[in-house]
């Protein structure tokens, strides 16, 4: 779907990209970045900042809805909700509540992501690259190092695979660590540490029909108050400020309703 990145992928016609050549511009949505220093975790402490602790439980999966009966089931318990907000990937969430609905409609890919830290520094300029030769295992890296200004090249990997692909994380690895001499971000660098992490689902695939069938089925949640939201939750593309403002938005919602 040619629209299904919205604004994350702008569209540009022939004019535009010779007005760019002659006046180069870079107003796009990512033209500039601001990084909590402490990383995302950051927002997830300013939320929590004014809430109990007792308010957070930890090590507690839920398991099935009665949308009839507004109960949830976790591994723990049996909750009486009037209202259920939940993140979690659209599919799982309508699995979990008995939602008949079409699987082909819904897709996605998972991403391998390598955490590494190097013994010394590398290259200072970027904060991330893309990697479009096929011949390399990965098809992004970061330097986090950079963006935080550090001492030692401290990088973030990136490996798309297939939903149904197998990973293995050992095996991956030296080919990882093979194709960054390859690329030249490293050369005589050693690894100190490292932390894999297994994105499941990373990217949704959004097509017309797709979207569709997620409005009706996300609809008929929503009515009986289950709502859906965030990345997952919403089966979108979306940066980090979108979910703030969709959570906030939704919850001044809620609050006039009741």
């Amino acid at each position: 779907d040619k629209d299904a990145m919205g604004r994350f992928f702008p569209h540009a016609d022939i004019a535009d990209i010779i007005r760019n050549m002659r006046h180069p511009d870079n107003q796009s949505y990512n033209a500039h970045f601001t990084y909590p220093k402490g990383g995302a975790i950051e927002y997830i402490k300013a939320l929590l900042h004014d809430l109990d602790d007792d308010r957070i439980h930890y090590q507690e999966r839920l398991e099935s809805v009665d949308v009839v009966n507004k109960v949830a089931h976790t591994n723990r318990r049996t909750i009486q909700y009037e209202h259920l907000i939940s993140s979690a990937p659209f599919p799982k969430m309508m699995d979990m509540c008995g939602v008949d609905y079409d699987r082909s409609q819904y897709s996605w890919n998972k991403v391998l992501v390598y955490n590494l830290g190097f013994d010394r520094k590398g290259q200072e300029q970027d904060h991330w690259v893309y990697i479009p030769e096929r011949d390399k295992v990965f098809y992004r890296v970061g330097f986090y190092d950079n963006i935080f200004n550090t001492p030692r090249m401290s990088l973030y990997v990136e490996i798309g695979l297939q939903a149904d692909a197998s990973v293995d994380i050992d095996g991956t690895l030296p080919e990882v660590l093979t194709d960054l001499a390859k690329a030249g971000i490293t050369d005589t660098h050693k690894l100190v540490s490292w932390h894999s992490v297994v994105l499941d689902p990373a990217y949704v695939h959004v097509s017309e029909s797709g979207q569709a069938d997620f409005r009706a089925r996300h609809a008929e949640l929503s009515d009986q108050g289950v709502h859906c939201v965030g990345r997952y939750g919403a089966w979108k593309y979306c940066s980090i400020e979108d979910n703030i403002i969709e959570a906030r938005d939704l919850a001044r919602a809620l609050g006039q309703s009741t």
